[in-house]
C-alpha cells in the first residue's frame, strides 16, 4: 500500500503538520509504504524517522479569494497528477472546495483513492476568518454537497465531524474518528518537582490566542481574579502576540486594568522542545472553548499534550472534550467562559496540591489510553487498507 501525503509544510510547520508526524509515527508501525510531498520554495528531499518527504510545490503568498480559488488550482494539478500516477492513495487537507475537486478528478483518472482529514466544521469561525459570512455559506455549500462526493475516506477528528462526513459523503466513502493523537512518551513530565511549585507557579499557554477559539478574555480575566485572591506569585506564559490588533488591544486593556503588567509574560516563537519543557513544569493548563460553530466540532489539539505532561488541565465542558474528561477525576471541568468558574479552579489547584497531583496523574493515563499515536496503529492501517 503506498500513501502519498501531499500539501502540507513538512518536517517544520504549524498544527496540521503536528498531526501528520503522529499519523505517520502511527502508520509506520506496520511498514506501510509513506511519501510525504510538502511545500517548499526551493527543492529538498529528505527523511523523518524513516518516512521520505519531498518538496515538490513552491509555496506562494495568496493575494485575494479569485487567487486563492482558481489560480491555486494550477499549482496543484501537475504535481497532484505526477504523485496519484504512482501511489495507491493520496492522504490531504486544507484545500478549498474548488482546488480539492480538481485533485479528486486528477486522482480518478489515475486510479487513485483521496483520502481527506476533517479537522474543521466547513464555513465555521475559524475557517476564513476574513471572508464575509456569505461566501463562508457559499463555500461551505459547494465543499459539502459537490467537494464531498468525490472522496473515498474520511479521517475525522471528532465524532460530530464524522457526523457531517455521512450526511453528505457518497455511499462508499468510509471514515473514522481518530482525536489529535501525541507521543506520551515525548511529553511525560519526568521533572521530579510538586505538582504546583511554590516558588514559581505559572499557567501555560502555547499557539495563536483567540477569543472565538480559546475564550482567551475570560481566561485572563480569570487569572487576574485568581491573582487577587491567593498570595502566592502566580504568571501567566503565553508564546506569541498572534491575533487581530483588536483582539491585542483589548487584551492589554485586560492586563492593564487589572495590573497584571509583571505576572504576564510574552515568550514570542519558541521551539516544539521548548513549549514540551514549558508546559510539563507549569501548575497547569486551560482550555476554554466557548461553544459555537467551530469548537463543538473540533478537538483541541492542547489537549493530548497538556494531560501527557502530567499537569493538571482546566477545561470547558465544550463539544468533544466532554466524550473524555471526568471533573475532579481527569481534569477540572467549568462552563465555558465563565470567569468565576475558573479562577476557582486555578486556586483550587495552587491551593491542594495533592489532589492536582493526582488529577495530573489521571490525566496522563487518561491521554495514553486514548491519545497515544500507539494505539491507534491497527486501526489506522485497517482503515487505509479498506479504501
Amino acid at each position: 500500500m503506498r500513501i502519498a501525503i501531499y500539501g502540507i509544510s513538512f518536517p517544520e510547520g504549524m498544527a496540521m503538520t503536528n498531526r501528520l508526524k503522529m499519523y505517520l509515527k502511527s502508520l509506520s508501525e506496520k511498514e506501510t509504504e509513506i511519501k510525504v510531498y510538502s511545500y517548499g520554495n526551493k527543492k529538498e528531499t529528505g527523511k523523518y524517522e524513516g518516512v521520505k518527504f519531498e518538496k515538490s510545490i513552491k509555496k506562494r503568498i495568496v493575494q485575494s479569494q479569485i487567487d486563492k480559488y482558481f489560480l491555486d488550482i494550477f499549482l496543484h494539478v501537475i504535481p497532484a497528477w505526477k504523485i496519484t500516477s504512482k501511489s495507491d492513495i493520496i492522504f490531504i487537507s486544507g484545500f478549498g472546495w474548488l482546488t480539492l475537486i480538481f485533485i479528486c478528478v486528477v486522482g480518478k483518472i489515475n486510479q487513485c483513492k483521496i483520502v481527506m482529514e476533517l479537522n474543521e466544521n466547513p464555513g465555521s469561525i475559524g475557517t476564513g476568518i476574513l471572508s464575509p459570512l456569505w461566501l463562508r455559506k457559499t463555500n461551505r455549500w459547494f465543499a459539502l454537497n459537490l467537494s464531498y462526493r468525490f472522496i473515498d475516506g474520511f479521517l475525522c477528528i471528532s465524532k460530530p465531524l464524522e457526523e457531517l462526513a455521512k450526511k453528505y459523503k457518497k455511499n462508499k466513502a468510509k471514515t473514522i474518528v481518530v482525536p489529535i493523537l501525541c507521543d506520551c512518551k515525548d511529553l511525560k513530565n519526568t521533572d521530579s518537582k510538586e505538582s504546583v511549585d511554590k516558588e514559581f507557579p505559572y499557567i501555560f499557554h502555547a499557539g495563536y490566542i483567540s477569543p472565538q477559539k480559546d475564550g482567551i478574555y475570560a481566561v485572563i480575566e480569570a487569572f487576574a481574579l485568581a491573582c487577587s485572591r491567593t498570595v502566592l506569585p502566580l504568571k501567566f506564559i503565553l508564546t506569541v502576540r498572534l491575533a487581530h490588533k483588536d483582539v491585542l488591544n483589548k487584551i492589554d486593556d485586560i492586563i492593564k486594568e487589572n495590573k497584571l503588567e509583571n505576572r504576564i509574560i510574552w515568550l514570542g516563537f519558541v521551539s516544539s522542545e521548548e513549549v514540551a519543557k514549558y508546559r510539563g513544569k507549569a501548575s497547569m493548563a486551560i482550555i476554554n472553548k466557548p461553544k459555537n460553530w467551530q469548537n463543538e466540532f473540533n478537538f483541541p489539539t492542547k489537549l493530548g499534550e497538556s494531560l501527557s505532561s502530567g499537569i493538571p488541565v482546566i477545561a470547558s465542558r465544550t463539544g468533544e472534550m466532554n466524550r473524555f474528561l471526568k471533573d475532579n477525576i481527569t481534569a477540572y471541568l467549568v462552563d465555558p467562559n465563565n470567569v468565576e468558574q475558573i479562577a476557582d479552579r486555578i486556586i483550587d489547584i495552587i491551593e491542594n496540591p495533592r489532589k492536582s497531583k493526582i488529577i495530573g496523574e489521571n490525566g496522563r493515563d487518561l491521554a495514553k489510553i486514548k491519545f497515544d499515536y500507539r494505539n491507534y496503529t491497527s486501526s489506522l492501517h485497517d482503515f487505509f487498507s479498506s479504501i
